[in-house]
């Protein structure tokens, strides 16, 4: 029988990694929690069909503990970003992308 541990906002047993993408009908897309492990690398692309920056967020929690927004950066057309979130303890993760409406973008949160 597969099944989680419950703690605090975390549950034990989740994926290690999740993956999401944006379109001009979309403002906001937030990937499902990552975990459970002591880093995670986060990935973002925006596309050259985007008409604007999107905002990439990276989020990170102790097992336990809310999550915070750990890092939050602007990714232009055509433009990569990749990020490492150590952490002190066994956390979670997940990543959030910003289009305004106006971005094809896609990324991506793994432990490591």
């Amino acid at each position: 029988m597969l099944g989680s541990l419950l703690l605090g906002n975390v549950a034990y047993g989740m994926a290690t990694h999740a993956a999401i993408s944006i379109a001009p009908s979309q403002h906001t897309v937030k990937s499902d929690s990552v975990g459970v492990g002591k880093e995670a690398k986060y990935w973002a692309y925006n596309t050259p069909s985007s008409s604007r920056s999107m905002t990439m967020h990276a989020y990170a929690c102790w097992i336990g503990w809310p999550y915070s927004r750990e890092k939050s950066i602007d990714i232009v057309p055509t433009g990569v970003f990749e990020y490492r979130e150590p952490q002190d303890k066994d956390s979670a993760f997940y990543i959030s992308l910003v289009g305004y409406n106006k971005c094809y973008g896609s990324g991506n949160v793994t432990v490591q």
